[in-house]
């Protein structure tokens, strides 16, 4: 499942959330003397690379969010909160010029990269000059496209003079976008032409909390914490992620206890932990930014008449279909944002569904119940 479109959303369908309710730590290696612990975690896809550039779902980037950090993140309410920067840009601060041509972020002054050397200013323009690199196989470049040009008049302070206005900027350009681009060091990438190959996509060194110290292809991701992360060290001692692409593996070494958590499982395996629920395994649902959904093309008969296309609303049973497809996970989307956004509108038209309101529709339009309830236009109408 590729970067569930943040910016796009019709509806709010629930992704499963499968932990050990009770230990956070392996049964096998316990706690260590420190007082750390191992979690270890089932992911449903093998990365292809460990850059956070190169990032192509949303596997890839769980995984660099616990090595890498982005400018500016988001809260567990979905308000933009600092990350590598020090204060969120905005109009009331100064950090967005009246024009809106101007984003200027003031960063952090205590973070390091993992192998100690100092995070600065350089770092973030030499990200978005390997975004814009063509040679760099980068999933996509909206946002930073608009950028004419990156200014760092000191080791604390970027400024990016964009071409033209761009609104989501700040939740676009190294924020939490539908492609979350998480800074990477000058020091270690700026002397290769390209990042596409290079030992760093499979040892990244980053300013987040957990460390890669080891990638078994097609089996593990091995994390120590990161003793000098600027929020803080880790209470966990380290991270295993284990790839489990099939759910009902990753069903089954839940249940014994071989892993503690399953940030994402499919439905049918999240409703058989409900059903026949096993003793430390707790099952939680978050609200996400996912959604399926029909588009009609109302340029052509007959969905250029609206009455058609309302009948098709309210003959639709999005309970049966929720409740068959998802076990009940989902939410029945009427606007185009999830209700956790702030521009969620919820007063919006709705069709429940109503078979007898959708005959009357098509009748009304000229589409008329005939031989083995088959509906054929009059035509005149």
């Amino acid at each position: 499942m590729r970067r569930v479109g943040a910016r796009k959303i019709a509806a709010a369908l629930a992704l499963a959330v499968v932990s050990l309710s009770n230990h956070g730590c392996s049964k096998a290696a316990g706690p260590n003397p420190s007082g750390g612990q191992t979690l270890r975690v089932g992911l449903w896809a093998e990365p292809t690379s460990l850059n956070p550039l190169l990032a192509t779902n949303t596997a890839e980037n769980f995984l660099a969010s616990l090595d890498s950090d982005l400018l500016v993140t988001i809260d567990d309410k979905g308000n933009e909160v600092p990350d590598l920067a020090a204060a969120v840009p905005t109009l009331q601060n100064g950090g967005i010029s009246k024009n809106g041509l101007s984003i200027t972020y003031h960063l952090r002054r205590n973070v390091k990269w993992q192998d100690g050397a100092p995070f600065t200013s350089a770092d973030v323009k030499f990200s978005w000059q390997a975004v814009m690199n063509p040679d760099n196989n980068v999933v996509e470049r909206r946002g930073y496209d608009q950028v004419r040009s990156v200014d760092t008049p000191d080791a604390y302070t970027v400024v990016f003079h964009l071409k033209q206005p761009f609104a989501p900027f700040v939740d676009t350009v190294f924020g939490e976008s539908d492609d979350p681009f998480r800074v990477v060091p000058k020091h270690l990438l700026a002397n290769y032409p390209n990042v596409n190959r290079v030992p760093f996509n499979q040892l990244p060194v980053g300013t987040g909390p957990f460390k890669v110290t080891r990638w078994i292809h097609g089996d593990r991701i091995e994390f120590v914490a990161n003793p000098n992360y600027f929020r803080g060290k880790p209470k966990l001692k380290a991270i295993t992620v284990f790839v489990i692409p099939d759910g009902n593996t990753a069903e089954s070494e839940l249940r014994a206890h071989d892993i503690d958590l399953v940030p994402d499982i499919a439905t049918a395996n999240l409703n058989n932990l409900r059903i026949r629920p096993t003793a430390g395994v707790t099952t939680l649902l978050a609200k996400g930014p996912a959604y399926n959904s029909l588009i009609y093309n109302t340029k052509h008969p007959p969905l250029d008449d609206v009455r058609v296309r309302r009948a098709l609303n309210y003959a639709i049973d999005e309970k049966r279909i929720i409740d068959t497809l998802t076990y009940g996970t989902a939410v029945a989307g009427a606007a185009d944002l999830s209700d956790f956004y702030w521009a969620y509108e919820p007063n919006v038209m709705r069709y429940p569904y109503d078979i007898a309101k959708a005959g009357a529709l098509l009748d009304e339009a000229g589409w008329k119940m005939g031989a083995g309830g088959i509906r054929k236009q009059e035509r005149g109408l």
